[in-house]
This record gives C-alpha cells, sequence and structure tokens, in this order.
C-alpha cells in the first residue's frame, strides 16, 4: 500500500527532473558530458536513460541490503500464519 501511495508522486516528479535538471546536464555541452555522458550518451532523451540507471543502481542496493539482513531470511519463521489467528 506504501508502494502504491508514493507511485503518482514519483510520476509527477520524474518528468520535471528529467527535462530541467538531467537534459541540461547531458546536452552536447553539459556539465556531465565526460561521466555520465560517456557512459549513456549525450543528447536528448538521454536523461531519462540515466534516470534508469540511478534506478538500477538503487534497486541493486536494495537487494544487497535486504540480502545481507538475516531477519528477511527467516520472516516466514517468524511471523504467525494468519491461518492460526483464528
Amino acid at each position: 500500500m506504501i508502494t502504491l501511495s508514493a507511485l503518482p508522486l514519483g510520476l509527477l516528479i520524474t518528468a520535471p527532473l528529467a527535462e530541467y535538471v538531467f537534459d541540461p546536464m547531458l546536452d552536447y555541452n553539459g556539465a556531465w558530458t565526460g561521466t555520465a555522458g560517456r557512459l549513456i550518451g549525450v543528447g536528448p532523451g538521454r536523461s531519462i536513460g540515466l534516470m534508469f540507471v540511478i534506478a538500477g543502481i538503487f534497486n541493486a542496493l536494495t537487494l544487497v541490503a535486504g540480502a545481507a539482513y538475516p531477519r528477511i531470511w527467516h520472516v516466514e519463521d517468524e511471523l504467525p500464519s494468519a491461518a492460526n489467528a483464528r
């Protein structure tokens, strides 16, 4: 439920962030031409590609953090079953 409630906020933030922040940075003479521009290229539309790369990095970090937390591995054993709650 928390994830679904944050979805509209993410959709409202994505387009302005891509157009007004990342697009000028990844323009042909932008500030990130030599760094992130080498990874994904420069020019129109590359800001969305950079946002996909950033989202993928955050997803991978979340996966690693979750895998390193031992209680997540055994969550089914610790939480009571809903069938036994009656």
